[in-house]
């Protein structure tokens, strides 16, 4: 019996002085090809959406809500005639690094974008390209009746 009581006080301390801790694997969620740990909050692309990292390697509990318009995100206003007219708007940058917008019609005449926002610069069908110059004709021709002076 005392080698019984022996060999159990033997093998508690044994145990005791060895201390092993088992630990799970860490739990985590790819997104957009980055690593999220566990209970880690996910920005989406918008900005102002989030989703969570679940305990499970899920990712869950995602926002659909509407964004609100950032101030500083203001469309260009030549920019936005240009593609709303139905033509493409493009920065361009010069050799000193200075940009300019340039808006170009179907048959790739261009505008700079300022000019054309104020009509000094006509594209598509308002831009008409012809040889002829029209001679004046009698309907043409306009008489005033002003009375001279005695």
């Amino acid at each position: 019996m005392k080698k019984l009581i022996f060999l159990s006080v033997f093998l508690l301390t044994a145990c005791s002085v060895g201390e092993v801790q088992l630990t799970k694997p860490a739990v985590s969620c790819e997104h957009n090809g980055e690593i999220y740990q566990s209970g880690e909050t996910i920005t989406q692309p918008d900005g102002c959406n989030t989703c969570i990292c679940s305990a499970v390697g899920e990712i869950e509990g995602c926002t659909e809500i509407a964004c609100e318009e950032s101030v500083t995100g203001l469309a260009n206003p030549a920019a936005v005639k240009c593609s709303v007219d139905g033509f493409h708007y493009e920065i361009r940058e010069d050799a000193d690094g200075g940009q300019s917008g340039v808006c170009i019609d179907e048959a790739d005449k261009e505008c700079d974008g300022w000019e054309y926002f104020r009509g000094e610069c006509l594209l598509g069908e308002d831009f008409i390209v012809t040889d002829e110059v029209p001679a004046p004709t009698d309907e043409a021709s306009v008489e005033l009746d002003v009375p001279l002076a005695e």
